[in-house]
């Protein structure tokens, strides 16, 4: 991790609900590739009026789901008509593109303090993976 507190909630009701208790020390982050999805929307919505920064990651700049983004990623990928049906992925592909360019950003912004945290992990996970644990091998080897 990061040492940022990070949450992704599936479930409306919990985007609901998180989106009221941010503040404007906090981001909302929405992913809608048409952008007018009513409950993602309804909650970046709500994130923006508690004074949160709002990102929205879309297909469509003009979007109702873009109206309450401070900031709006696009992300369009190209493709001929032949491949229309496979739109959704190629959107979707498109969209986890943005997102790691947002952690790789956020990783090059780290301190000195976060990063030797970073790699104080590295380190623990390198421990861990040469160990044999008893879930690695069901008979017992």
């Amino acid at each position: 991790g990061l040492g940022l507190a990070v949450n992704w909630l599936p479930d409306i009701a919990n985007q609901i609900a998180s989106a009221a208790l941010l503040t404007s020390q906090d981001v909302a982050l929405a992913f809608s590739y048409a952008g007018e999805t009513r409950a993602t929307v309804k909650a970046l919505s709500l994130a923006h009026q508690q004074g949160a920064t709002t990102i929205a990651i879309t297909g469509n700049p003009h979007s109702p789901l873009a109206r309450y983004a401070d900031i709006k990623l696009v992300a369009t990928p190209r493709e001929s008509t032949v491949f229309r049906r496979n739109l959704r992925i190629s959107a979707r592909i498109s969209m986890l593109g943005l997102v790691d360019i947002i952690y790789l950003s956020l990783f090059n912004s780290l301190d000195d303090a976060a990063l030797e945290k970073v790699e104080s992990m590295l380190q623990l996970y390198t421990r861990l993976d040469g160990q044999q644990t008893d879930f690695d091998d069901e008979s017992g080897r």
